[in-house]
């Protein structure tokens, strides 16, 4: 059983039924054995016994008749010389039928391997034969020469009690060929049961091999695939500790060896991740504050923003005042030179004003680029969690929006302060050349006064 173990699962099924066929095969070849014997035997029986038994019987039966034709030719010698001599001719014709008969006997009992007491028979009846047939045809001669005395007392003495020994030993060679027949029927019928018992018992252990080999390969094949089960249900419940035995080298063989390759890899894996999992949990703790700092970053950029507004919005109201003021020192210019002083001292106070909103645009312009390095680097601290999230995976997802979510206010906060000092440099650009439109102003009063 060890060798078959080494073999693989085709070829321990190949071999099973190969061995199936092989003893089918064999009750095959026994029935033809038995079949060619058995026709043997009746060919025998049918043909050779049966033909020999018929020249026996025609051979018992010529003699008779030449006992009676030779009787006959005696009888008549002396009253009918006529029928004596047809009666001697018919004589002579039997005993070249017997003769022939005789011939084709021995010959059919040597073809078909006579054994010693049949051709013992056969050699008894050819003497007697040889000594009786020619003092019969002596003694039918005698009479026909007229001495049917001498003939009568010959037919008597010799040819008689020969006569008789003759049809004996015929008798006994059909009563032997008779024994030799039912020999052969038996053995017939012996060859039959012989081969009938043969065949059943070579098919009752076709069976059982059958039935065993189909066993053997059956428990070869589920035992190692109920312990394949097993380990898969066993790592499908997470229990990968399991020991994969391995006792045969064929499919299953193989399919254990798979399943503990897979085992092995699987143990590796889930120690990788959880090498993983440690290093998402470091950076997760990271992000965490960096987030926080973020969020107070921007806290301060939106404080900042807001009062950057307010600052925008005085400003603005500054450059309306200073713009009707400018509108009203013009008109005071024109109209009357006796507010050529007042125009001055307001002209002066407009040039003090336009000289604060011009300090505090740049004020503005200072906040405005801090906000915008604060932007830059809340972009640049968001795109690092964006990358530490990538790299977490699936666990690191949440990060991933929220630094998207990062990513994308820092770029409105630097797009804002762009715009925002955008707004500011045309400001103080505005103011500057208002500032020198009112000193300008200025010094045209102070030469018209």
């Amino acid at each position: 059983m060890s060798a078959l173990k080494s073999l693989s699962l085709s070829r321990r099924l190949s071999l099973g039924f190969g061995s199936v066929l092989a003893l089918l095969l064999l009750v095959v070849a026994v029935d033809q054995w038995s079949a060619r014997d058995l026709h043997a035997r009746l060919k025998r029986i049918t043909s050779t016994s049966a033909e020999k038994t018929r020249l026996m019987n025609n051979m018992l039966q010529n003699v008779d008749s030449l006992g009676l034709h030779g009787r006959s030719a005696v009888m008549l010698s002396e009253s009918d010389t006529k029928r004596s001599a047809e009666q001697a001719d018919q004589l002579k014709t039997t005993l070249d039928q017997y003769l022939k008969q005789q011939t084709e006997l021995a010959a059919l009992a040597t073809a078909s391997g006579a054994n010693a007491d049949e051709l013992k028979l056969l050699g008894d009846i050819k003497a007697i034969a040889d000594a009786t047939a020619p003092e019969l045809q002596q003694s039918v001669k005698t009479a026909l020469d007229g001495d049917n005395v001498g003939a009568s007392i010959a037919m008597m003495n010799r040819v008689a009690p020969s006569e008789v020994k003759w049809r004996a030993r015929l008798s006994d060679l059909i009563e032997f060929q008779n024994r030799l027949n039912q020999a052969e029927a038996q053995g017939a019928e012996d060859s039959m049961s012989r081969a009938q018992i043969t065949a059943a018992l070579l098919v009752l252990a076709s069976i059982s091999v059958g039935v065993l080999v189909a066993w053997r390969i059956t428990q070869s094949v589920t035992a190692p695939i109920g312990r394949a089960v097993v380990v898969a249900e066993r790592i499908a419940a997470g229990d990968l500790t399991s020991q994969v035995e391995v006792r045969i080298h064929d499919e299953t063989g193989r399919l254990l060896e798979a399943i503990a390759a897979m085992q092995q890899r699987l143990r590796e894996l889930v120690g990788e991740i959880g090498g993983t999992a440690e290093s998402i949990k470091d950076a997760s703790a990271e992000v965490a504050a960096g987030n926080l700092d973020l969020s107070q970053r921007t806290e301060e950029a939106s404080h900042n923003l807001q009062t950057a507004a307010h600052t925008l919005t005085d400003l603005t109201q500054m450059v309306s005042q200073s713009t009707a003021s400018a509108r009203e020192v013009n008109r005071l210019a024109a109209t009357a030179s006796t507010h050529a002083i007042s125009g001055g001292q307001m002209v002066s106070e407009v040039v003090q004003t336009m000289e604060g909103i011009s300090v505090s645009s740049r004020k503005i312009a200072d906040i405005v680029g801090v906000i915008d390095g604060i932007a830059f680097q809340t972009n640049i601290l968001a795109l690092n969690a964006a990358v530490e999230a990538a790299r977490a995976g699936e666990q690191g997802r949440g990060f991933a929006v929220v630094a998207s979510e990062v990513r994308r206010l820092a770029g409105h906060a630097t797009s804002s302060s762009k715009e925002i000092k955008s707004l500011i440099t045309d400001s103080v650009e505005r103011v500057a050349v208002g500032e020198d439109l009112v000193r300008r102003a200025g010094e045209t009063i102070h030469e018209l006064v």
